[in-house]
């Protein structure tokens, strides 16, 4: 079975489609995208811009929400819905705290930091492509960083706003992972990849879609924020590392 998913490799939420697809064990095609550059491409292939979209026998899925719900009815085997009903409610917070709320604060705050190091952010936005990506992202540099900024309200103020809802949740997801060895029921479920996904960005794993810097090489600011909370991001990278 073979599906297309047009995605930004860097992306968290493409991360967890990415990741669902590999569980299920799905063929798929990567389409991969510029930001800010692939919004016309988007505007006239689904009349939308935001992904991930999946492509699969003239039906397109959008959000990473609606994918995974037409993954499990098109790929029952290996589930990734939680099954028990008593759950179900419990399951459909987390997922929805974590694509409304951790999901844009995790973007935005990595964005702020990252953006101005462009010597590290051009290489993780042309990843996953030919050479001349990154001659096509550099060339057209301060249209994507205006773009990125203005689309998702880019400040230090919004920045610190996000860090601080940020903690509130890893908190919280500690809580829930010292408890339980999964957030919901007794296997690895879509609201395990959610929250591991999302949170990849700030544990930058191997096996995500792009080479990350290593933590020595992160803007001074970022890199003293991720040391000073490794242990709360802890449950998630080990789950991530387990189960990816």
């Amino acid at each position: 079975m073979s599906m297309e998913l047009y995605q930004f490799p860097l992306s968290h939420y493409c991360e967890k489609i990415r990741w669902a697809l590999d569980c299920k064990g799905v063929r798929y095609q990567a389409i991969n995208l510029i930001p800010g550059l692939h919004r016309r491409r988007m505007q006239r292939f689904c009349g939308q811009t935001a992904v991930p979209v999946l492509r699969h026998r003239g039906r397109i899925i959008c959000g990473s929400s609606a994918i995974l719900d037409y993954l499990d009815d098109v790929v029952p085997q290996r589930p990734l819905a939680v099954a028990d009903p008593l759950l179900q409610e419990q399951a459909r917070q987390w997922e929805q705290r974590l694509d409304q709320q951790a999901g844009p604060d995790i973007q935005l705050w990595c964005y702020h930091h990252l953006l101005q190091a462009p010597e590290l952010m051009i290489p993780l936005l042309a990843g996953g492509g030919p050479f001349y990506r990154r001659w096509l992202v550099r060339a057209t540099w301060q249209e994507i960083e205006s773009g990125m900024r203005r689309r998702m309200n880019i400040s230090p103020a919004a920045a610190a706003a996000a860090e601080e809802r940020m903690l509130v949740l890893l908190s919280d997801l500690q809580d829930a992972y010292n408890r339980s060895h999964f957030l919901v029921g007794e296997q690895l479920s879509r609201v395990d990849i959610t929250a591991c996904a999302l949170f990849s960005m700030l544990f930058r794993p191997r096996a995500y879609a792009v080479r990350w810097p290593e933590l020595q090489c992160l803007p001074p600011a970022m890199r003293s924020w991720l040391s000073r909370h490794e242990a709360l991001l802890e449950p998630l990278q080990l789950r991530y590392a387990q189960y990816r």
